[in-house]
């Protein structure tokens, strides 16, 4: 095919030649970018307004499955997944039948774990950045053609026909964004979270609480400290990252530590009275949280959501904030 390098100058601008492209796309601190969290994605809270579920939690570093949708980095081919009744009532995939999940009881058998299978991730998946705010569960059917020991899909979110059953928030409410190459501020926790079989204690998480991206020790790699590198752990949570690990792969890195920060009785707010009770949209933030950073204040007062008290993390265990500089 012949091409003509001679790009005349004189020429009106709708006669510009069209192989001439411009690259420029998009920012990296927020890529723009259809991204959609994958369909078998167990659910993790509930809001009561909109009647949904979400899957993953405003802060969680993502990778992309074999499909092209988001996960929790740190998610690899092997690990597990389990689902329960609230999994098969909304209708979530199994990840290991690409069909929804089915079979469950309340009584008889609540849940059913499920190994991710070889095919399902790529083994070369990496973090590619962190999810912006609380996502939903997927919209729609989803149409779907086994791979190896997998499956491959696409959505059918927009056609009414195909499974969608959701008509109470926006089509576009599908369709989240990822940050980069920016700074982002969690919760550091002193306990590995994901110990296996860890029991929810004073020194762990409630079950409510899983549900906040946040940092923490973990069992092999020990604390984080500022100037250490981070990576996810299997809920896209931070850890610390350690190259002497085996297996470690430098592209596994996610972030690096700034800094962390005491918040506990911040500025003596838990000596500030002010309207309303504790839990009360009357009453002054930082006054309502017992002097903690309302990022770390999961309810620990009594606080409610949606007429349910929720249980999250003890004041004595989690006084501290850090701070990751995104590397993606």
């Amino acid at each position: 095919m012949a091409f003509n390098q001679i790009v005349r100058g004189a020429q009106k601008p709708y006669e510009f030649p069209i192989h001439i492209k411009d690259v420029e796309h998009s920012e990296s601190i927020r890529p723009h970018g259809k991204f959609m969290p994958a369909p078998w994605l167990p659910v993790k809270l509930r809001d009561e307004h909109r009647k949904e579920w979400y899957v993953m939690s405003v802060g969680t570093a993502v990778q992309l499955d074999i499909s092209g949708h988001l996960i929790p980095a740190g998610m690899n081919a092997g690990d597990s997944v389990v689902y329960a009744v609230n999994d098969q009532e909304a209708g979530v995939i199994d990840v290991t039948t690409g069909l929804p999940v089915s079979g469950l009881d309340p009584v008889v058998t609540p849940t059913v774990t499920r190994v991710i299978p070889a095919d399902q991730i790529d083994p070369l998946a990496r973090p590619v950045g962190v999810i912006s705010h609380n996502v939903f569960q997927a919209l729609g059917a989803i149409s779907s053609t086994a791979v190896g020991a997998g499956f491959i899909y696409s959505y059918n979110y927009y056609n009414p026909t195909s499974g969608f059953g959701r008509h109470n928030y926006s089509g576009m409410d599908a369709l989240t964004t990822i940050l980069c190459d920016y700074v982002i501020r969690v919760p550091y926790l002193p306990v590995d979270t994901v110990l296996p079989g860890a029991a929810i204690t004073a020194t762990a998480l409630s079950a409510t609480a899983r549900f906040i991206t946040h940092a923490h020790l973990d069992a092999t790699n020990g604390a984080l400290a500022p100037g250490m590198m981070v990576k996810a752990d299997i809920n896209g949570n931070y850890i610390p990252y350690d190259p002497a690990e085996p297996g470690a792969d430098p592209t596994q890195i996610i972030g690096q530590v700034i800094w962390m920060e005491d918040y506990f009785d911040k500025a003596a707010l838990s000596k500030v009275r002010s309207p309303g009770t504790a839990g009360d949209f009357g009453a002054t933030q930082g006054s309502a949280t017992g002097g903690l950073d309302i990022s770390i204040h999961l309810c620990t007062d009594g606080a409610v959501a949606n007429g349910t008290a929720l249980v999250g993390f003890v004041q004595a265990d989690i006084t501290k904030m850090v701070a990751i500089n995104l590397l993606k």
